[in-house]
């Protein structure tokens, strides 16, 4: 499984960040939100969770996508965070911009740049606070 899991180094005590890298499938991406769930990591301050795809091939098929949203939908500790997926290519923000038009119980939302993606989980201007 190509994923990384970190904590936010301005807001390690609010987001958690999955970095995606070389070929990662649907079932990567459920593997890894129960590796974070196991490790207890889901704790009452975390407010969203940074998913960077920019460095992966995303390797899913609709019905791949299907089960991860079904899986996402049956864990209470996911509704209530925002989930913000940044990508530079087209093939790669299919997903999350069909996660977010699709499923309303997930708040989902795809990104171009991680500062934007900081900033909507924090609501904080991250430009600012990293000068």
């Amino acid at each position: 499984m190509g994923i990384k899991h970190t904590q936010h180094k301005t807001y390690p005590d609010t987001v958690l960040v999955r970095t995606f890298e070389g070929e990662v499938s649907s079932d990567d991406i459920i593997a890894s939100w129960k590796l974070l769930h196991e490790k207890n990591l889901f704790t009452s301050r975390i407010k969203g969770v940074l998913n960077d795809l920019e460095d992966c091939e995303l390797t899913m098929s609709m019905e791949g996508f299907r089960e991860l949203m079904n899986y996402m939908k049956n864990q209470e500790h996911l509704l209530g965070l925002k989930i913000a997926v940044v990508t530079n290519s087209p093939k790669r923000i299919i997903f999350p911009a069909l996660g977010e038009m699709q499923e309303k119980s997930l708040t989902i939302k795809p990104f171009s740049t991680i500062d934007a993606a900081i900033e909507w989980i924090t609501g904080e201007s991250y430009s600012e606070t990293k000068s």
